[in-house]
C-alpha cells in the first residue's frame, strides 16, 4: 500500500487528528504512507513523524488548478495508489483521481452533527460518491446513511484511535488545584455544548467550590464563543472556569487533569475520549453518536442524556465526591481503550479491508 492522507487543516480537531494519526500508525507497521493538507497548516503539523513524506498544498480556492497539480507531481513522485480523504477533502481527492484515473479513493466521513443526518445537504457529494472506493464513517449512523443515501456502498465502520504524541511539550499550565480539575477538551462549537457543562457548574460549585474546569479547544471568536464569554461573566465564574484556546501539548494538559468531561448535542466518536483512556481519566459524556457503544456507563465512565443538565451535574457529584471511583473508572477505561480501540489492531483491519 502507498496511500496519501489529504486533510484541509492541520487544526486542532478531530478529523485533522486521525490524518495524523493514520499517517504515524501506518508509517510505524512499514508502509509508505504521506500527508497533504490542502487549504492551512496548524498545531497537528508537529505531531506528524519528521520521516512521513509532507506537502502544504497551499490551495486557494474551490478549484485551484495549480494546487490539483502540485498535488498530482506529489503523487506521481511518491507512486501513490490510494488517497485517503478526510471530511471535505474528497473534492480534491475526486478531481485528482479525474488526472491519475488508478488512484483509488477512501472518503473518511467524521461529519460532526451525526445525531442530525436529515439536515446534511446530499450534494454535491453522492454525486461524488460515484468515484470512491470506500467509505470509512466515524461512526453507525453515518455508516448508515452513506448506505441509504450515497452511491459507493462499500462501507466499514472502524472506530477511531489514539496515537502517542510523538512530541513532549509541556507549555500549558493549567490554573487551579491539582486533584481537582475538570477538562472539556473541545473546540468551541454550538455542538459540544460547552454551555451545558457551565450550567452544570453552577450547580456542583455549591457543594465543590475547589474543583476548577478548563475548556481547550479552538475559540473562533463567533456569536458562540460571545456566549460563553458573557455566561461566565454574569455568574461570576472567572475564578472557576479557565479558557485556553488551542493548544499543542494535549498530552500534558491531560496529565494535569483529573477528570474528562464531554457535554455535547453530537458527536462521532471523540478521540479526545480515546486519548483521556491513555492516562487513566475517569470520563463523563452525553450519550450521542459512538460514545454509547464505547462507553459502558457505570464500568467504563459515566454516560448522561444529551441536554440533560440535571444528569450532568449527578455524574459529575458521583466522581468529584469519590477518588476510588474517580480511579476505577480512569483504571477501567484505560483497559477498554487498550483492548478495543489500539491502533495497532485498527490498522490492520484498515489494511485487510483494501487489500480485498
Amino acid at each position: 500500500m502507498r496511500i496519501l492522507q489529504l486533510i484541509d487543516t492541520l487544526e486542532t480537531g478531530g478529523a485533522e487528528r486521525m490524518a495524523v494519526n493514520y499517517a504515524n500508525a501506518l508509517h510505524q507497521t512499514g508502509d509508505f504512507v504521506a500527508l497533504a493538507v490542502t487549504r492551512k497548516e496548524g498545531p497537528l503539523r508537529a505531531e506528524l513523524h519528521p520521516e512521513v513524506p509532507y506537502l502544504f498544498v497551499q490551495k486557494k480556492g474551490t478549484i485551484d488548478m495549480a494546487a490539483l497539480f502540485r498535488v498530482r507531481a506529489f503523487c506521481k513522485r511518491h507512486k501513490i495508489e490510494w488517497i485517503h480523504a478526510h471530511s471535505s477533502s474528497f473534492f480534491l481527492a475526486v478531481l485528482l483521481k479525474f488526472t491519475l484515473p488508478r488512484l483509488q479513493i477512501i472518503w473518511h466521513d467524521h461529519y460532526g452533527l451525526s445525531e442530525f443526518p436529515e439536515d446534511r445537504p446530499l450534494y454535491p457529494l453522492r454525486f461524488f460518491s460515484l468515484f470512491f472506493w470506500g467509505i470509512l464513517p466515524v461512526n453507525q449512523k453515518l455508516a448508515t446513511w452513506s448506505q441509504q443515501r450515497l452511491w459507493c456502498k462499500n462501507i466499514q465502520y472502524f472506530p477511531n484511535f489514539s496515537f502517542p504524541s510523538i512530541q513532549e511539550k509541556k507549555v500549558t499550565l493549567l490554573q487551579g488545584r491539582a486533584g481537582k480539575r475538570v477538562l472539556n477538551l473541545a473546540n468551541l462549537r454550538p455542538q459540544k455544548n460547552q454551555l451545558l457543562l457551565l450550567e452544570a457548574v453552577l450547580q456542583v460549585r455549591k457543594a465543590f467550590p475547589d474543583w476548577t474546569y478548563h475548556l481547550v479547544g479552538k475559540d473562533f471568536n463567533d456569536e458562540y464563543a460571545a456566549k460563553i464569554t458573557t455566561f461566565i461573566h454574569d455568574n461570576q465564574l472567572e475564578t472557576v472556569v479557565f479558557r485556553y484556546g488551542a493548544c499543542p501539548d494535549t498530552d500534558w494538559i491531560f496529565q494535569q487533569a483529573d477528570l474528562m468531561v464531554l457535554s455535547s448535542d453530537s458527536e462521532g466518536l471523540p478521540v479526545s475520549l480515546l486519548e483521556a483512556a491513555q492516562f487513566c481519566l475517569p470520563v463523563v459524556a452525553t450519550a450521542v453518536g459512538e460514545i454509547p457503544f464505547i462507553i459502558h456507563s457505570g464500568e467504563t465512565g459515566v454516560l448522561v442524556p444529551q441536554g440533560d443538565v440535571s444528569a450532568l451535574v449527578s455524574a459529575l457529584t458521583e466522581l468529584m465526591a469519590s477518588e476510588e471511583k474517580q480511579q476505577a473508572y480512569g483504571t477501567a477505561w484505560h483497559h477498554a481503550v487498550k483492548e478495543n480501540f489500539s491502533a495497532t489492531a485498527i490498522i490492520q483491519r484498515y489494511k485487510n479491508w483494501t487489500c480485498v
